[in-house]
């Protein structure tokens, strides 16, 4: 249970659960009553989680598929990379540290947008963007 493989299937693992555990229900809350009632932080928030969260499955997809080719490439040089676990570990921090820094300025730039229309149908349009 200690291979490279369950280190990167825990960490897509934590990944996804990190999308539904945190965004899924924002996002259907809001489309099911179709208003944002959580406010300009946890629009920001949520954006910055979603954004990490899909990104670090990618870059551990993108990770898994360079371990499985140079395993293939380097048959015999592999095994001495595999048996250390702290280029695995390494590699997983790396993915976090990327898709974090990646998703750091939408902290910044993401805002909760809200305006209504007076009229004789009060219009209210709102954007997480």
């Amino acid at each position: 249970m200690r291979t490279t493989t369950y280190y990167y299937l825990l960490n897509l693992a934590i990944a996804d659960i990190t999308i539904a555990v945190f965004n899924e229900w924002l996002w259907l809350w809001q489309s099911l009553t179709n208003n944002w009632i959580f406010g300009s932080f946890m629009c920001k928030i949520c954006s910055f989680v979603q954004g990490v969260s899909v990104q670090v499955s990618i870059l551990t997809l993108t990770v898994v598929a360079g371990d499985r080719c140079f395993a293939i490439v380097y048959p015999l040089q592999s095994r001495v990379v595999k048996s250390s676990g702290a280029l695995v570990i390494f590699a997983i921090f790396l993915v976090w540290a990327v898709a974090i820094g990646l998703n750091i300025p939408l902290i910044f730039l993401s805002k909760y947008i809200s305006h209504v229309w007076p009229g004789d149908g009060v219009l209210q349009v709102w954007a997480c963007m």
